[in-house]
């Protein structure tokens, strides 16, 4: 008993020592950090939303006078007041996503320090009075226990950084069972930057030039962000066509969005991938799109599947009959909605964090600005257009080629969005070389969440494990920050500078 005592003291004494201050300040900023990424979305959206409603009234009622400015002045009172109780307060709880990860980075600097200052007294016990020949064996040996001190703090490290991540998901878990099934994106997320980060140490550090060049195409080794790009995108453009469901509903909805598709072709679609919709049959539904026909201007027969094959110039919105007019359309409309999403993305980085260089010297830093944007703009406009026209190149081109006597049903119901969904990743190519690794990483986790839920949450079996889903899940998120964690600390250029500037801020490392 007097054991157990003195154990708990002296782990008392060690959060209130130097490593406890350190611990808590690491706590500290992995807490506002984690609060930040799930508070500031919600924050935008709300006042976005509201600012939009109070501008479109003044021009309903047409009062523009002093009026106005005071009307300003009550609106920013009242989003300040408003986000203050419905945003902020309410998501600076002891359950969410910023206490999962103050828990983690916290709990792997207190446990780290706890057993270094653990190994340290050891060692002092076993220290005794050494004659000049010990000594001499020390200094013949001092390399290789250079090498096992390194590898040794190497294993605290991730030991540490393993059970504290994985304490914390338990600890989210089981003070607020509603999140258990919200968590896997954060898991996915953590096990894509893991990966990362030991197939990048395998490439750097384990393998020799001669394996390299025999095994390893240059092609893949120059490109394999696009490649990783390409097939995530592949797995996340056919959910959205076929089984959107299988996506988080704001995700879908934003894709939805930036593809200005009418949702009654996506319908059509999923009813011919269930069999539901065929041309030439008359099934019911030529109501669905006869309905979209009058609305954009055209004969609702056209809509009509008993008819045949739907026209491009409904596909098309009634704009025109050329599919690569369209497409042109579809760029340029994509190009503009994409540099209202890109100019804050490259512009405010700077002008938070670099403001002293930014104003030193405006004009290069501008101009970098400027290039990035419209990079990332024609990345997203040709990801968009890629889409369209693959749909439009297979049922009208290629398809009719190579399928004659097919019902051309199959091109809308499953080769023209397996193609889209394909050929849009080669897009990436648009932006630079760092940004396509950044691209790669964030849709990796989105389509893993996919293939997860296409493969292995609609099993009966696995649904009915529950406990053993939630262990392999606490597992992987802990296993896969650990990797993170540790590599930050040992072997940061293995880390991508994006969750490398994060971490690095978090953990002061």
């Amino acid at each position: 008993m007097s054991s157990y005592k003195e154990n708990v003291e002296r782990i008392i004494s060690l959060i209130k020592g130097h490593s406890g201050r350190k611990a808590f300040a690491v706590f500290l900023r992995a807490y506002a950090v984690g609060y930040a990424l799930t508070t500031m979305p919600r924050l935008i959206g709300y006042w976005s939303s509201h600012i939009i409603k109070f501008f479109n009234k003044a021009q309903t009622v047409g009062d523009k006078n002093t009026r106005d400015i005071v009307g300003i002045i009550n609106l920013i009172y009242t989003l300040v007041r408003e986000s203050i109780k419905r945003v902020l307060w309410r998501r600076l709880h002891m359950r969410g996503f910023g206490m999962m990860c103050g828990l983690a980075m916290g709990g792997a600097r207190l446990i780290e320090g706890i057993m270094i200052n653990r190994k340290k007294k050891i060692k002092r016990k076993k220290i005794t009075d050494a004659n000049m020949d010990q000594k001499m064996d020390a200094v013949a040996t001092s390399e290789r226990k250079s090498k096992w001190t390194e590898k040794d703090s190497i294993a605290t490290t991730f030991f540490a950084s393993t059970i504290s991540s994985s304490l914390s998901l338990y600890y989210i878990h089981r003070i607020s069972p509603s999140t258990i099934h919200g968590t896997i994106d954060f898991t996915m997320f953590a096990l894509v930057r893991a990966f990362d980060v030991l197939v990048r140490f395998a490439y750097h550090e384990r393998m020799s030039e001669g394996i390299k060049k025999r095994w390893i195409p240059k092609w893949l080794t120059r490109h394999a962000d696009t490649t990783v790009f390409i097939a995530s995108c592949t797995e996340i453009m056919s959910s959205w066509f076929f089984e959107p469901q299988r996506l988080p509903k704001a995700y879908v909805h934003w894709i939805t969005r930036m593809a200005a598709m009418d949702s009654r072709l996506l319908d059509v679609v999923r009813m011919m991938r269930e069999g539901k919709y065929e041309y030439g049959r008359d099934s019911g539904y030529a109501h669905i799109l006869g309905s979209y026909c009058a609305e954009i201007g055209l004969d609702p027969s056209l809509g009509d599947p008993a008819n045949g094959q739907l026209p491009c110039l409904v596909v098309h919105g009634n704009t025109t009959k050329s599919c690569e007019l369209h497409t042109g359309i579809r760029w340029i409309t994509g190009f503009l909605m994409a540099l209202k999403i890109y100019i804050p993305v490259h512009l405010l980085p700077p002008l938070l964090f670099r403001p002293r260089r930014f104003f030193k010297s405006p004009l290069p830093i501008l101009l970098h600005i400027i290039i990035a944007t419209t990079r990332s703009a024609a990345f997203l406009a040709t990801f968009i257009g890629c889409i369209w026209y693959s749909c439009c190149f297979m049922r009208n081109r290629i398809g009719p080629a190579l399928f004659p006597s097919v019902n051309p049903t199959i091109y809308d119901r499953l080769l023209g969005p397996w193609l889209g969904s394909m050929v849009c990743g080669i897009s990436l190519l648009f932006e630079s070389k760092r940004r396509r690794g950044e691209m790669a990483l964030y849709v990796a986790p989105r389509a893993l969440y996919c293939f997860w839920n296409r493969i292995v949450a609609n099993n009966v079996w696995w649904q009915r494990a529950e406990s053993l889903r939630e262990l392999g899940e606490v597992g992987v998120f802990g296993f896969s920050m650990g990797v993170v964690i540790t590599s930050m600390k040992y072997r940061k250029h293995l880390v991508r500078p994006l969750v490398r500037g994060v971490l690095g801020w978090i953990l002061k490392a």
